[in-house]
This record gives C-alpha cells, sequence and structure tokens, in this order.
C-alpha cells in the first residue's frame, strides 16, 4: 500500500498501484485533461505542419460525413427548402448528441429515419415550439412536411 498526495487537490490518499497520482476520477479527468491539452500544445510547437496536416483531414472527413448525412437524410430544410446553414434535428424530441463529432455522425447515420434537414431558423423555431408544449401538433406537422419532401425527391 502507497502513501500518496494527490497531483491535482492535493489530498492524502492510499493506493496499491505505484503509478496512481489522483485520489479520484474527477481528479484523474482534470488531470488527464491538463496533461493532454499541454502535451498537444509541445508537440504541435514542435511540429507546425502536423498541426495544419491534422486539421485539414479534420475538414475532409468531416465534410466527407456531411455529405454521407445529406444523402440519407436530405440537403433541404423541410419546411421552407433552404440549402444554406442546414442542421440535423431528432424528429422524437431526445436530447442532441452531445459526443464527439465521429461519433455523432456515425450514430445520425445509423438512425436516419429519426431526423430531418432543418435551417439554422426553423431549428430555433422547432426548439421554441417544443418548450411551448406543442410537441406532438408540430410532430405531426414535420412528418406531413417530411412526407411532401419525399415525394417530391422521388418524382
Amino acid at each position: 500500500m502507497f502513501k500518496k498526495n494527490c497531483s491535482v487537490c492535493s489530498s492524502p490518499f492510499e493506493t496499491n498501484r505505484f503509478a496512481q497520482v489522483t485520489c479520484s476520477e474527477q481528479c484523474r479527468r482534470e488531470y488527464r485533461r491538463h496533461f493532454n491539452r499541454d502535451y498537444h500544445r509541445q508537440y504541435y510547437q514542435k511540429n507546425p505542419n502536423m498541426r495544419k496536416q491534422f486539421l485539414l483531414n479534420k475538414k475532409i472527413n468531416y465534410n466527407k460525413n456531411r455529405e454521407q448525412l445529406f444523402n440519407s437524410i436530405g440537403s433541404k430544410c423541410v419546411i421552407c427548402g433552404s440549402q444554406k446553414r442546414l442542421s440535423f434535428h431528432e424528429i422524437f424530441g431526445k436530447n442532441h448528441i452531445r459526443l464527439d463529432v465521429q461519433k455523432g455522425f456515425d450514430y445520425i447515420l445509423t438512425h436516419s429515419e429519426d431526423f430531418i434537414a432543418l435551417c439554422s431558423f426553423h431549428h430555433k423555431f422547432v426548439h421554441q415550439f417544443a418548450k411551448c408544449g406543442e410537441w406532438n401538433k408540430f410532430k405531426e406537422l414535420v412528418e406531413k412536411l417530411r412526407l411532401l419532401n419525399h415525394i417530391e425527391n422521388s418524382t
């Protein structure tokens, strides 16, 4: 058994593992967050071209995933038909994805029947409508609009 002081909060704790430096899960997360941030900052200062390459690859992957979403869900707002500033909204009132971007894309692609494409204005409108408590009426309206949009796209 080792007696140590936590690297984050400085409180004493006992552990069986020599390499453990934090007393709790919360302190471990805080320690890792700072460690990763400092590590990446130093790495990219030494290798500035790697940072540019990383950002370029990230943008390429994002655009590929976004194209897949447009193909499976639609590339126009189901309410007004706009193609600018689109976002994807879960129809059935579930919370938005709070995961990293790739997991969010994967989730939306596997559950594409639960999502609709909305412009930023109508996406805000949908959330305001939901707050008013008229969510069921709005879902019916959106389903009708989605059906009409699907019929237009298939002809």
